[in-house]
């Protein structure tokens, strides 16, 4: 599970901020405050992160893909200063649900990842700056750009990240072992004594060779360096200790990295988002082979969906009577009678009104309902993922806010969800803050986040809650105010 996010020259965030995550996260702001610029890193994050392919520095970060359009680094960076400012991101993931690996000794427990971009030259294309890996509580490396012996590359940072990192390996499972008969200090594999002097020698060589990328990740890769062969990554005598226990911690550090690589891939595959403008699924959809359970960040396969997940159907039945919203989803199978016709598999999705028992479609009835079921199907269908959303109380009167809040209680309770949220509705909280008091929801669960702009820099404040979800301090600036203005004010 994704827990944090930091951001760094990102658009409007100038200051470096991290953001620690709770299942329900509201987000608050004024208009072009930079509120939804968390959402947008990690969208930024989502479609960058690909799994199985080496990086160039045109394909570090995707900014304009299916999720997220942010035109590029040029105006993603917070002044669109690509020559002064540098942009980091940052985030953390816990994966101690996760099976011990043996040959992973960092696969379980929480670890940190901070990019830092920046240009060379001039050039618009991003490069990557620095790398912070924090993969564990014993072990973090730093790698920074830089250029050594007159080649320019990512290069270990420092002596220490040197000694963690060949440190590590060594105590793994896969790495030379601790011979009972050896002397104190040395370590033997297949009767080959590896010295203290081989192993600072192997970490000089890391020190002062050049990683490539596997992703965003910093891997040295035994076919590209200068002085060996495929499979001999400093050529010379494979009899030679030192050269034995670089050529293995090498292949491992790749290995290590692939498998983290996945790992990271596969978090931010399960990150989910429904944009602030949601699409009315359509009345009709012709099936393809294959079941969807993506819903689109418009809501543009809703039917799709619903017609492959019938237990998502009663769910969301269930959800919309009790906001009380006086309607039954129903999804109708339709194929040609014809004999010389074949049409195909299509849905048809209608809807029943329970007052008096007619059936409608979404284009007959009010557009609230089409903007809050996209919202309901992805709080009710996922487990244990996080899902991004903005502006869900749209076009939904008071009401309807309130027990919206209600659902999304559940999702973060019952189904295990991290909820991100851009919200302006005052209701959501209010409910919420009522669930805390009748003990349905416990204060530790919710973070309220209020994102202000200071002279065109963004900050992010936190809104202490009490145990019984009571506000202490109010919001900055008098946000939500307004209300008792208009009630007590004199013109």
């Amino acid at each position: 599970m994704i827990t944090s996010l930091g951001l760094g020259n990102f658009k409007s965030f100038r200051d470096n901020v991290d953001v620690a995550l709770r299942p329900i996260n509201l987000v608050y702001g004024e208009n072009s405050a930079g509120k939804s610029s968390l959402v947008q890193a990690m969208l930024l994050l989502k479609q960058s992160w690909r799994a199985n392919r080496s990086a160039t520095d045109e394909e570090l970060l995707e900014f304009r893909g299916a999720f997220i359009d942010l035109g590029g680094y040029g105006a993603t960076v917070t002044d669109h200063d690509y020559v002064n400012n540098e942009l980091r991101i940052a985030f953390s993931i816990d994966r101690a649900r996760r099976t011990p690996n043996r040959m992973m000794p960092f696969a379980t427990g929480e670890s940190s990842y901070q990019f830092i971009f920046g240009t060379v030259d001039g050039s618009r294309k991003p490069h990557i700056k620095e790398v912070m890996l924090r993969l564990s509580s014993e072990f973090a490396a730093r790698f920074e750009y830089t250029t050594k012996g007159g080649t320019s590359g990512l290069f270990l940072a420092d002596a220490e990240s040197a000694r963690t990192v060949v440190n590590m390996w060594l105590g793994s499972e896969e790495s030379i072992h601790f011979s009972p008969n050896a002397p104190s200090g040395r370590r033997r594999r297949d009767q080959r004594e590896v010295s203290p002097e081989d192993i600072s020698w192997a970490q000089g060589w890391l020190r002062k060779t050049p990683c490539t990328l596997l992703g965003l990740l910093p891997v040295w890769s035994p076919h590209e360096l200068r002085e060996g062969r495929p499979g001999r990554p400093v050529g010379g005598s494979l009899d030679s200790p030192k050269r034995l226990l670089l050529q293995e911690f090498v292949f491992s550090w790749q290995f290590w990295m692939s498998n983290l690589f996945n790992i990271v891939a596969g978090e931010f595959a399960a990150v989910k988002y429904v944009g602030p403008l949601r699409r009315a699924p359509q009345r009709l959809i012709v099936e393809t082979s294959e079941a969807s359970r993506e819903l689109g960040p418009r809501g543009e396969q809703a039917l799709r969906v619903l017609a492959a997940e019938p237990a998502l159907l009663t769910r969301l039945n269930a959800s919309l009577e009790r906001l009380e919203i006086p309607y039954i989803l129903e999804i109708a199978e339709l194929a040609s009678e014809s004999d010389t016709v074949d049409i195909g598999d299509i849905s048809v999705l209608s809807l029943l009104d329970r007052r008096n028992g007619t059936k409608v479609t979404l284009g007959d009835v009010g557009v609230g309902v089409s903007q809050v079921l996209p919202v309901l199907m992805q709080l009710l269908l996922l487990r244990n993922s996080p899902i991004l959303i903005e502006q869900p109380e749209l076009h939904l009167h008071p009401r309807l806010q309130s027990r919206l809040a209600d659902v999304l209680v559940e999702s973060a309770t019952r189904y295990g969800n991290t909820l991100l949220i851009e919200t302006h509705s005052e209701h959501l909280l209010v409910r919420l803050q009522r669930r805390i008091r009748g003990r349905e929801l416990r204060a530790k669960d919710l973070q309220v986040l209020y994102v202000g702009n200071e002279n065109g820099d963004s900050k992010i404040q936190r809104i202490t809650l009490g145990s019984k979800g009571e506000m202490i301090g109010g919001w900055p600036g008098g946000f939500f105010d307004e209300r008792l203005e208009d009630l007590l004010g004199d013109e």
